[in-house]
């Protein structure tokens, strides 16, 4: 080695990487969505892979709204990837947010998914904590079975979203968010943003007649928009 030469840096650890990672997904998070002031996680012995849930209050909205948000981590960290050629300290390399012509991009280069590559998203009234209960359940599902949710899934709960409750709510549609870009970019890959939709059995009929596109559409149209409130009845007047 030439000794006027700087040396070369060391070389990160797969650890390392991971690390850095999840330090930038968290980022995204309070960029696309809000600062979280409670992260939740079910008892671990800290080795993953896991779900947690991060809780974003009114005021820390990235955005200004009035609702609280409930954001999964965990499911599009790289768990399993192989991070051999991920420098995660190149910043440049990631995006918080991919429009179509860049999604396009991304996977004509052969850009991966990261993790399961997606997060889910909840939108309440007001503070939930049954929120972070249904969305544990789904993500530690999601990592389980290896399931690929998908925008326009339809996903019943076997009863109220609220257990013990009387809440008509008794489905989740996922869907891409109504109010930003629906991909974000990580070091290690793409990943979507799902936002969960509680909908009631009625609403989730009309979905089976005519599509999830259609039950979206009147949803917002009812000025439900992407919020699951337990408390509400059916758009349909039944």
């Amino acid at each position: 080695m030439d000794p006027f030469l700087p040396n070369p840096p060391p070389e990160a650890s797969a650890a390392d990487t991971f690390e850095q990672i999840w330090e930038i997904r968290d980022e995204v998070t309070r960029r696309v969505w809000g600062d979280f002031t409670e992260v939740y996680t079910r008892a671990t012995d800290g080795v993953g892979p896991y779900v947690y849930l991060s809780e974003i209050p009114p005021a820390a909205q990235a955005r200004p709204a009035e609702r609280w948000t409930y954001v999964t981590g965990g499911l599009s960290l790289p768990w399993a990837d192989d991070l051999s050629a991920v420098n995660a300290a190149d910043y440049s390399a990631t995006v918080d947010q991919v429009d179509a012509p860049g999604l396009a991009a991304a996977q004509a280069a052969g850009l991966p998914w990261s993790g399961q590559g997606f997060e889910l998203v909840l939108h309440t009234p007001q503070q939930a904590p049954w929120a972070v209960h249904v969305l544990h359940n789904l993500g530690t599902h999601a990592l389980g079975a290896g399931a690929d949710f998908a925008a326009g899934q339809r996903i019943p709960l076997d009863g109220p979203i609220i257990n013990g409750s009387d809440s008509a709510i008794r489905v989740l549609l996922l869907a891409q968010p109504g109010d930003r870009a629906p991909v974000f970019r990580i070091p290690s890959g793409l990943a979507r943003w799902l936002v969960a939709i509680g909908v009631t059995l009625d609403e989730w009929e009309l979905a089976q007649r005519e599509g999830s596109a259609a039950l979206l559409a009147a949803l917002r149209s009812a000025g439900v928009n992407d919020i699951t409130d337990p408390d509400r009845a059916s758009i349909l007047g039944r």
